[in-house]
């Protein structure tokens, strides 16, 4: 899945936090890399496509939902990353 389909401009970025989106047909990954010394959370805008869908951490089998607004809260660990993908 990660080595296949298209990449989008990050969905978040500042000087510790990154967030992306890949799409290959009707599966999504979303990756999100910390590499601050301390936990971070934030609020992203997913595309369109993305609206109450249901993501799985790859990591830790956690069920996240996206809004029906497109939005996902993420929390990312320190010195760590997350990788969220559809089911």
């Amino acid at each position: 899945m990660l080595r296949h389909g298209s990449i989008s401009a990050p969905l978040y970025l500042d000087a510790n936090l990154i967030v992306l989106a890949r799409q290959d047909g009707e599966t999504w990954a979303i990756t999100a890399t910390n590499n601050a010394s301390r936990a971070r959370s934030v609020k992203v805008k997913l595309p369109s496509a993305m609206k109450a869908k249901m993501l799985r951490n790859a990591l830790t089998g956690e069920q996240l939902a996206v809004d029906k607004n497109g939005q996902l809260q993420l929390s990312v660990p320190a010195l760590f990353g997350s990788l969220l993908v559809t089911p």
